[in-house]
């Protein structure tokens, strides 16, 4: 987190109630950093080094001292002090970044808006922005900043020259909005809704009201919406709130009716805030209905003029959550940001471009920076100094300030006062194999950029979060020991994902080993800079020399591929550390692996090879996701268990044991051993999953009106039988929806309802009947994602989740959401 220097280190210790060790005299602090990941050199930064379930921050000082950092906030008494190096020693480093947070709060000036509730907080708090920021300068949460260390991290953004802060407040467990609370202490509150998120916590959902509410105890201002009963009732009894209700079923302090809707747009009349005006939408969903109904309580609260709120409504423009990665022209790839430009989004972009990059050259495409609230030279330096340790190949600002003044601190960029200009003097954009960003305020028109470089595919596509996915992956982490090595299985290009991409997340986020099917996928992966062990699990005789050279992991499973596997390390160069191997126990799937009466065998063998070292030995399992076959489930655990200790008697090697999937980690943890696999489990497909990582969309090519008696689609195959809308939308069974979803078997999402199929699916697409959906041509279909979940697939067509995303076409386009 970035921000102008607003104190030296040891203010911030005694800020914190620390105690101070080594570093003798001022240092300047600007950055806060609790992700030892995410630190790029800077010489003003401090890190937090928290304490949690699964990472512990400490464990990184050394590493970040080598990398040359120098203030740290710690839990625990150095017991060395380097030269030149700050410790702050506290009791909790929350506790910490909390005091730092409350004292930034404090010597804010401007009004502070609190953003809580269950739905809704950041789309709320991000066109809160869109909205205000013409009348105010306004400072935001990035991203989903809302919990216990990222309201402080927001926090500490806050700067005089700032008018007005939007921060998004979230909970999970009781007792947390006091923390909150004591931090921000806002101004003005706005309450979204109540719903069942993290209700396993709360002892009722009123419980949980009462709990996020808490809040704005001591807030002057209150919006929400008073059709919901609680909440109004709740609210009533804070007398010291001017309480800003908002009602669509009965008059209130601000209400609306009129409702009207008009293709993919809606509108509506307001009352209450001087003459009655309406106002219009470019969106037809509930939510987003609800989240405008707020933002018109907000901008009343405020003052903003009603021809204003009128206009501005009409422009909203989505909000996009995540930064995409998309293939582009000459083998190039396209991190695709261009919707706006803050410092702190750049940092957040600058870091994706470092997680993904590899071995790639990348480069940087950036505009004028519109809504920092700085002067330019300011914002100039600022980006210099974010872009630096970065490696960037080359750097092109766009804008009349980049034009200008650009060289003054970028010498070796390139600049451009637009767009426009940028396309006719580069026509060679993108370069080839670059990673390039595309990051830059939507009144330059970037997208425009976008559209030309991205290579032209099917426009149905895969969009993969991997900040989902990140979260699934610590999600089995709390169900295990600290100790219990992660390892990841990306076989059959990551379940049709995408291997890479999914892999170099994995690597960051620090899991142990990753697993693929064949040699060329490890390859593949060693190829884009990917450094983790890597298990291969069919090792074919005629790679393996390629696995040696590529140092991929074989999985031995037959005395022959043990005896291919020997002679491959023989013609190799030689050697003098063992090489590791992993292997394969059949403890009744009856597919792979050595059987019990090969245990003997097999350590006379292993005995006399001292060229091979055991990484692991593990099983598969047969049935770990239906308790009906525990029985079964745990004798072949406990089969497993005797022929691991046999090995190990016999060979006198330590190595570790895997034997859980995503299924057996939540049923059978007590098995978990050294190291578990987990797969599906990361797109939230498994038990105890609980966020979806995928979501497949297209979009409507053509809708047509169908009379009653008439057919759709090939063969007869369905005759309305009454009036009907048919939409044709750009999915078919050459993209992995298949045939079998014909005639109502299969159904997608379309404007906040099911649409059922009508006819026979085809090659390239198929038909849904529409009818009473408001829906236009153009307009996005969810085929799974949010509302259908891969599993209903697999159920529909008496599969299983595998099947259906391996069966995904190489045509559809792959988008990678983080940030």
């Amino acid at each position: 987190m970035t921000a102008h220097a607003k104190l030296d280190f040891p203010t911030l210790c005694s800020v914190v109630q620390g105690t101070l060790y080594g570093l003798p005299g001022p240092a300047p602090v600007r950055t806060l950093i609790t992700d030892s990941r995410s630190y790029r050199g800077e010489t003003d930064a401090v890190f937090f080094a928290l304490t949690g379930a699964v990472h512990n921050g400490h464990d990184h000082i050394q590493e970040l001292i080598r990398l040359g950092m120098r203030l740290f906030v710690v839990e625990k008494r150095p017991t060395h002090l380097p030269e030149g190096v700050g410790f702050c020693r506290v009791e909790s480093s929350v506790d910490a970044l909390q005091r730092l947070g409350a004292w930034s709060r404090d010597r804010f000036k401007g009004r502070v808006v609190a953003i809580a509730g269950s739905n809704g907080k950041t789309i709320v708090k991000e066109w809160a922005f869109q909205l205000l920021q013409p009348d105010f300068d306004t400072v935001r949460s990035p991203k989903s900043y809302n919990s216990q260390i990222g309201v402080p991290l927001s926090l500490w953004n806050l700067e005089p020259q700032h008018e007005l802060a939007l921060i998004e407040v979230g909970i999970s467990q009781p007792g947390e909005m006091q923390r909150q609370q004591v931090m921000v202490r806002p101004d003005i509150g706005l309450f979204t809704n109540l719903g069942s998120a993290h209700q396993e916590h709360f002892r009722s959902m009123d419980h949980k009201l009462g709990e996020k509410l808490s809040l704005f105890d001591h807030a002057q201002t209150m919006v929400y919406c008073a059709d919901q009963p609680g909440v109004e009732k709740r609210l009533k009894k804070k007398e010291h709130l001017d309480l800003w209700g908002w009602s669509a079923r009965e008059k209130a302090r601000i209400w609306f009716d009129g409702l009207e809707h008009k293709h993919a747009r809606v509108s509506f009349k307001v009352h209450g805030y001087g003459p009655a005006f309406r106002v219009q939408l470019p969106f037809i969903d509930a939510a987003s209905l609800e989240n405008a109904r707020h933002l018109i309580a907000l901008m009343a609260v405020l003052g903003v003029d009603r021809a204003c709120i009128k206009r501005r409504l009409e422009l909203l423009e989505p909000v996009v959550m995540r930064l995409s990665l998309e293939p582009g022209r000459r083998g190039s790839l396209l991190i695709n940001d261009s919707y706006n430009s803050d410092l702190e989004s750049l940092r957040i972009a600058l870091d994706f471009v470092s997680a993904q990059r590899k071995k790639r050259p990348a480069m940087l495409i950036l505009s004028d920076l519109e809504q920092t609230g700085m002067e330019p030279a300011q914002w100039l330096k600022a980006v210099e100094k974010l872009v630096r340790p970065h490696g960037l190949e080359r750097v092109i600002g766009v804008g009349p300030v980049w034009s200008s003044s650009g060289e003054g601190y970028l010498p070796q960029g390139s600049f451009y006062p637009d767009a426009r200009s940028l396309g006719r003097a580069e026509p060679q954009l993108p370069p080839a194999g670059h990673l390039v960003l595309l990051k830059g305020a939507r009144s330059f028109g970037f997208e425009k950029l976008a559209e030309q470089w991205v290579v032209k595919r099917h426009q149905t596509e895969l969009q993969i979060d991997l900040d989902a996915m990140a979260a699934n992956l610590n999600a089995v982490r709390s169900k295990l020991d600290r100790s219990v090595k992660i390892m990841a299985v990306v076989k059959a290009f990551a379940y049709g994902v995408g291997g890479v991409e999914v892999a170099s997340m994995l690597q960051f986020q620090k899991v142990d080993y990753l697993a693929v099917a064949y040699t060329d996928e490890g390859i593949e992966l060693r190829e884009a800079g990917i450094g983790l062990p890597i298990m291969v699990m069919n090792p074919e005789e005629e790679a393996l020399d390629r696995l040696i050279e590529h140092r991929l992991e074989p999985e031995i499973y037959s005395f022959r591929m043990l005896g291919l596997f020997v002679k491959a390390l023989l013609r190799s160069d030689g050697r003098s550390e063992a090489y590791p191997i992993h292997l394969k126990m059949d403890t009744g799937m009856h597919r792979l692996g050595f059987a019990e009466q090969d245990v003997e065998a097999l350590c006379e063998e292993l005995g006399d090879q001292h060229r091979l070292r055991i990484a692991s030995v593990f099983t598969h399992l047969a049935a770990t996701e239906d308790m009906d076959e525990r029985k079964r489930t745990l004798i072949q655990i406990k089969r497993f268990e005797q022929m691991c200790t046999r090995l190990a008697q016999s060979t006198g090697q330590r190595f570790d044991r895997h034997a859980l999937n995503t299924a057996g980690i939540e049923h059978y943890p007590e098995y978990a051993f050294e190291m578990v696999r987990i797969g599906l489990g990361l797109y939230g497909m498994g038990p105890g999953s609980s966020h979806r990582a995928l979501g497949l969309k297209t979009h409507i090519s053509q809708i047509k009106f169908v009379r009653k008696g008439e057919s759709v689609g090939y063969n007869y195959s369905y005759v309305a039988e009454r009036d009907l809308r048919s939409a044709t939308i750009a999915i078919g069974y050459a993209d992995g929806f298949d045939r079998r979803f014909s005639n109502g078997k299969g159904r997608v999402w379309i404007r906040g309802k099911f649409a059922p199929v009508i006819g026979k699916v085809c090659m390239d697409l198929c038909m849904v009947d529409v009818t009473g959906i408001d829906c236009a041509e153009g307009d996005p279909v969810e085929i799974f994602g949010e509302h259908l979940d891969v599993a209903e697939w697999a159920r529909s067509l008496d599969t299983i989740p595998y099947e259906v995303l391996t069966g995904l076409s190489s045509r559809i386009k792959r988008v990678y959401l983080q940030g």
